[in-house]
């Protein structure tokens, strides 16, 4: 019976697939491009390899063996998130994409240039520093985290400071771009991948590659990846499960670090599919089993009042809860779900069975549809291209998690970047996108007009050293954009 819903599920994706594909809203930036791709990643293929090897690691080190029907429940719930989500995505985002690269764009571009010196003295010291500190906590094996209910909890640090390297991810891709990716323009994010991948952090690099590359297609107007997307996804999924396997320990020895900490786990090297890493599927089974035949409640989207907890440093409230503040569910009670990411469809099952994958994977759906539907129908100044092609990157980790909390906890850091650059244009006083579309058009009517009579209308001083600075940072006609 499962493997008849193993084929059902790979019907029901082709699908909708298809529906997206005759919908014309087709494109790597949409959304639901993103979802498509994760969905048939964690829950089409893998679960088809899973039952094919027989691979029952995730069930020794959770401790819990579903049944038949507790499986058929968590794939016809995630075949049921899909619809919910994909649905609301292209209902919300129903806008094809555009590219609206222009001269105005350009000359945008290299103006705000000025704007990354003191956003990267920002910022780039903040995640240094913490970078550093995670690299020598990895090293010698000394930490102020320790697991509290299934969280990792900082006793005495910081969790803002020890989050705080995650302002390198966008530094990074948006340095890349300003500089419209010349060589030099790579040596940050290398410099960053190397040192996170020595950590066996692997979340962030994958982050900053990905972001950069939605830089680049964007750059490219290119709407669907080609070969050297697949090759750079390829090259990632093997870097990904190189570190994953020894936490970045060979790594740290190519490297010349210390080595003190013993590499985790227990020496095995296990297959690409059979690790913690994509399964996503047994994660939802585990939430199934748990929710609510032996917990005997649902959480009712309780768990989402983190978001007014967890600003607050846990130094200043000292019996700040781990966790959500009310939590009506311990999974630790029927198992060891270490470090589980329930997904979607898990956390909505979660809230509220049936109905909560349907509302839960809805909002997902049509909130996203309307922050692509923002970008595509928007100017696409620098500002609003910086802040897309940084969120879009983070949805995996959300589609992955599930929770809210942990895309406002990571996506804080990968916007304050962008955030620094506005104020810092303002500060400046550079002119803004429309300003400089505006002059554009007025010099370009100039060009064609005969001049002015004296009594005419004529540029004042401030208009006149805009359209200096424009005219100076805009490309030559002929240009490469």
């Amino acid at each position: 019976m499962y493997e008849v819903m193993l084929a059902l599920s790979v019907v029901v994706y082709l699908a909708v697939v298809a529906a997206f594909v005759r919908s014309g809203l087709v494109s790597m930036f949409h959304p639901a491009f993103i979802y498509l791709v994760f969905h048939g990643f964690v829950f089409v293929l893998r679960p088809i390899v899973v039952d094919v090897m027989n691979y029952d690691f995730i069930y020794q080190i959770y401790m819990f063996r579903p049944t038949t029907g507790d499986r058929i429940t968590a794939m016809i719930a995630t075949n049921i998130g899909l619809v919910a989500f994909m649905f609301f995505c292209m209902r919300a985002g129903g806008t094809p994409m555009i590219f609206r690269q222009s001269p105005a764009q350009r000359a945008e571009r290299n103006i705000m240039r000025r704007t990354l010196p003191l956003m990267m003295v920002i910022c780039v010291p903040l995640g240094v520093y913490s970078l550093l500190t995670v690299v020598d906590v990895v090293t010698s094996g000394v930490t102020s985290m320790v697991m509290k209910n299934g969280y990792r909890v900082n006793t005495t640090g910081s969790g803002y400071l020890t989050d705080a390297m995650l302002l390198l991810v966008p530094v990074c891709s948006l340095f890349a771009w300003y500089f419209r990716f010349r060589l030099y323009a790579f040596v940050p994010l290398v410099v960053f991948f190397l040192l996170k991948a020595s950590t066996g952090g692997r979340g962030a690099f994958v982050i900053a590659v990905v972001s950069a590359a939605y830089f680049y297609f964007y750059d490219k107007k290119m709407r669907m990846p080609g070969i050297r997307l697949l090759i750079l996804a390829g090259f990632i999924g093997f870097v990904f499960n190189s570190v994953g396997q020894d936490r970045g320990y060979a790594l740290r020895e190519t490297l010349g670090m210390k080595n003190e900490y013993a590499m985790a786990g227990d020496g095995t090297t296990r297959a690409f599919f059979e690790g913690m890493d994509f399964a996503s599927m047994e994660y939802v089974e585990y939430v199934v089993y748990v929710v609510p035949q032996r917990s005997g409640t649902y959480d009712y989207f309780l768990n989402n009042l983190q978001l007014l907890t967890e600003p607050i440093p846990r130094a200043l409230w000292p019996g700040k809860p781990i966790g959500a503040p009310i939590q009506l569910i311990d999974y630790f009670a029927y198992g060891n779900p270490m470090g589980m990411s329930v997904t979607l469809p898990g956390a909505g099952w979660a809230e509220l069975g049936w109905v909560g994958v349907i509302i839960w994977c809805g909002l997902w759906g049509w909130a996203l549809g309307r922050f692509y539907r923002w970008f595509v129908t928007g100017p696409q100044d620098a500002i609003s291209v910086s802040f897309y092609m940084v969120s879009l990157p983070v949805l995996l980790v959300g589609f992955r998690d599930g929770a809210l909390m942990t895309v406002v906890r990571q996506g804080v850091f990968y916007i304050l970047p962008v955030i620094l650059m506005m104020i810092t244009r303002k500060a400046m006083k550079l002119p803004s996108y429309a300003q400089i579309q505006a002059s554009l058009a007025d010099h370009a009517v100039e060009q064609v007009q005969p001049a002015v009579p004296p009594s005419g209308p004529v540029y004042s001083p401030g208009k006149a050293n805009r359209l200096r600075l424009i005219n100076s940072m805009a490309p030559a006609p002929h240009s490469a954009a």
